[in-house]
């Protein structure tokens, strides 16, 4: 009877301890056992390691850009809305005359009080633009790497 020892099958690309040097005993193929120590052997479990860990990553990242690209979306609306509707309103303190101390003139107090909600409008809107730009830089981000071809080694 053979001595058992570790073996290495290039068509299921596993390990193990086996007595049969022809045929794996795993996947029922002949042909394909090695010394798991050789460099073919190594370079072809390298190589479907590799594999194995994009598919994976690839997977993992496309799933997680969604859920990014969902919620830079949500806060782009959220934060581009906020700001239109409080410059609004500071627009409206300022021009509208019932607001006013005085209906006839604009004084400097009603300008101090229009002055809030126009300066909050505008780091809302400059918010916006900024998520905005980190959107669009995700996107091209996303559409680089599915352009790169895949590293087959």
């Amino acid at each position: 009877m053979a001595k058992a020892r570790r073996v290495y099958c290039t068509f299921c690309g596993q390990t193990f301890v086996s007595s049969d040097e022809e045929t794996c005993t795993l996947c029922g193929k002949t042909g394909g056992i090695m010394d798991p120590m050789n460099p073919a052997a190594l370079t072809d479990l390298v190589a479907k390691k590799r594999e194995e860990a994009n598919s994976d990553q690839r997977v993992g990242s496309t799933v997680g850009d969604v859920v990014d690209n969902v919620l830079l979306g949500r806060r782009l609306i959220r934060l581009a809305a906020g700001g239109v509707v409080v410059l609004g309103l500071g627009l409206f303190l300022l021009l509208h005359k019932d607001f006013r101390s005085d209906p006839n003139s604009l004084s400097l107090y009603d300008v101090l009080i229009a002055a809030g909600p126009l300066i909050v409008g505008v780091l809302l809107l400059g918010a916006a633009y900024l998520t905005w730009r980190e959107a669009k830089c995700a996107a091209v981000v996303d559409a680089a790497k599915s352009r790169q071809p895949d590293n087959k080694e």
